[in-house]
């Protein structure tokens, strides 16, 4: 399974709501996110789902990222990716979908956890920068410690 995990582009400080969840991506998040995604087609072949925390700058990112590349299934929104869920949900979520190829946008300092939790038994250190790609190769299912760590992409990368 390839596994490609996706921070959010940058968003505002704050959404009108006052609440978190409704923070939306700034236009220059949304354009330097468009700008790095039209490239990635070329690293990435194969996806099969595009999954998304419900959080709408999270959701915004999904969106932007299914577009540049040319992606046809739906994103589904799963609530494990805004922060309640483990390491061990996020197995269990990409394991159950039985694809080859799935891509995961959502949160810090969870992704940094999950990536540390995929590749090592001992822990590793990341800042997972917003717009960030990283890539995680497993033999056959996703489990802990199990994970290649393949690369990472900060956005700026291609802008």
């Amino acid at each position: 399974m390839k596994l490609y995990l996706v921070r959010h582009g940058e968003a505002e400080s704050f959404a009108q709501s006052r609440r978190d969840e409704d923070r939306k991506l700034t236009p220059e998040g949304k354009q330097n996110l468009a700008n790095s995604c039209k490239n990635w087609p070329h690293l990435i072949k194969g996806l099969v789902h595009i999954v998304s925390s419900p959080k709408v700058r999270a959701y915004e990112t999904a969106k932007i990222i299914k577009e540049a590349m040319n992606h046809q299934a739906e994103i589904i929104i799963d609530k494990r990716l805004s922060g309640i869920g483990s390491t061990e949900d996020v197995i269990e979520l990409v394991n159950s979908l039985k694809a080859d190829s799935v891509m995961i946008v959502g949160h810090e300092p969870d992704f940094s956890e999950y990536v540390s939790d995929f590749v090592s038994n001992s822990g590793v250190r990341m800042n997972f920068k917003k717009g960030m790609l990283v890539k995680v190769s497993f033999n056959a299912k996703a489990r802990i410690g199990g994970g290649t760590l393949e690369y990472i992409l900060p956005l700026k990368v291609y802008l």
